[in-house]
């Protein structure tokens, strides 16, 4: 499965002439409790990824989520975390759980913050083979961002991947991998994802080799499309494609349409009452429901089946101004039609959502 790595910020372009990401946006992303559900489409084998520069306009929308396929991403407090001892100095984990049929799978990233932001490495377990745990650690780690990290930034990996599969603790398979990649911010624009919200973005192109001590050898060439609240796109392409235009996409894409969390993002300030479209739609069991509120008010957002019974209170409760992101989970209920109402002041508006299992 495809490793999910960190979740980046940066300022809008319509009020920064440039685009920065400093710590202070990455502590605020990586806060303990932050979450998300992420994407899997196997099946869309080309995209547009636009050209380097300014003013591009990718369109994600017609992304196709794996039915069935479950992915949740959760800050964690390294410490809490069970292979903490693995990895000394994290100050960050991220927790991938993903659940597809009968089999699940954890894996879990460690990162720090020193100057810039490094990956140490990560650990991860299937649950149809209990006894294994497969581990991977980064000497020197990872660069996976300078900061502030703008548009034109660029730089380096020269590291070691140390790959150590465990058998109930005792390692039995231990890989060295060489890795050398060129990163580089090489554009900027709006990027649309599925369910149509709209966000600005950063692209981020890597060019990467990797040469193990087993003789295998890849060369692979990855983009990045990432926006302040945490929407992420990212895929591999064919090493023989040009680097704008329509291109050839190698295995599957992963994406993400940001961090859900109980803070509104003062610096998007919204103007009117809003209910967004919920995505994924359809969706199983896991939906986000978004909604703006120009002025502080009193929120009620409910779910109700299709003969108008209530099955689900999401917010019922004074709001200060702001853009709120609030997952509805279905899991309890049978497939078929809802309907997401919103009233706050004398604002009030349906939305249809579908859930198939």
């Amino acid at each position: 499965m495809k490793k999910i790595v960190a979740i980046l910020l940066f300022l809008p372009l319509s009020i920064y002439a440039q685009i920065q990401i400093t710590e202070s946006d990455i502590s605020a992303i990586f806060a303990v409790g932050n979450s998300a559900q992420l994407f899997l489409d196997t099946t869309t084998t080309t995209i547009d990824i636009g050209t380097p520069g300014g003013g591009n306009n990718w369109d994600f929308s017609g992304l196709n989520p794996v039915s069935g396929l479950q992915i949740t991403l959760t800050m964690e407090d390294p410490a809490q975390t069970p292979y903490a001892g693995d990895f000394p100095g994290a100050e960050y984990a991220q927790h991938i759980n993903a659940t597809d049929g009968n089999a699940t799978a954890e894996n879990y990233n460690y990162l720090k913050l020193d100057a810039n932001l490094l990956t140490l490495g990560s650990a991860s377990t299937v649950d149809t083979l209990p006894l294994f745990v497969s581990k991977d650690t980064n000497n020197p780690p990872e660069t996976f961002a300078v900061l502030p990290l703008t548009f034109n930034t660029n730089w380096t990996n020269n590291f070691v991947r140390t790959t150590v599969v465990e058998l109930n603790g005792i390692p039995i398979i231990t890989i060295n991998t060489t890795v050398n990649a060129d990163v580089n911010v090489d554009a900027y624009g709006t990027m649309t994802l599925p369910g149509g919200i709209t966000v600005e973005a950063l692209r981020i192109r890597t060019d990467q080799t990797e040469l193990s001590d087993q003789g295998d050898y890849t060369r692979m060439i990855s983009y990045q499309f990432i926006a302040r609240n945490g929407a992420q796109i990212g895929f591999d392409v064919d090493t023989t494609q040009s680097n704008s235009g329509v291109v050839n996409v190698e295995g599957d894409i992963l994406w993400l349409n940001g961090l859900i969390t109980d803070v509104n993002d003062n610096r998007q300030v919204p103007t009117d009452y809003i209910l967004k479209q919920n995505y994924p739609n359809p969706f199983n069991p896991s939906t986000t429901i978004e909604y703006s509120i120009p002025e502080e008010s009193f929120v009620e957002l409910k779910v109700y089946d299709i003969l108008g019974n209530e099955v689900a209170t999401l917010v019922n409760k004074e709001q200060p101004q702001g853009t709120y992101r609030i997952t509805f989970n279905a899991e309890n209920l049978p497939s078929g039609m809802y309907f997401a109402k919103l009233k706050a002041n004398n604002y009030n508006k349906v939305i249809k959502m579908t859930l198939l299992k």
